[in-house]
């Protein structure tokens, strides 16, 4: 079964990704606590639903 993803995620995805790039991508991943290779795995994940991250 393929599963899709809702029409407005992409936007909402890139969105929230250029927002937190405004000041530092890189520490806002940090005060997550997602590692740059955790960040990779889940825009692969993403990837697999046609939804592209921004950066």
């Amino acid at each position: 079964m393929e599963i899709q993803a809702p029409a407005k995620l992409q936007a909402l995805i890139y969105a929230l990704g250029k927002e937190a790039a405004r000041n530092s991508f890189n520490d806002f991943l940090e005060d997550l606590g997602i590692t740059d290779e955790e960040y990779e795995e889940i825009c692969k994940f993403l990837s697999q639903f046609g939804v592209k991250t921004y950066c």
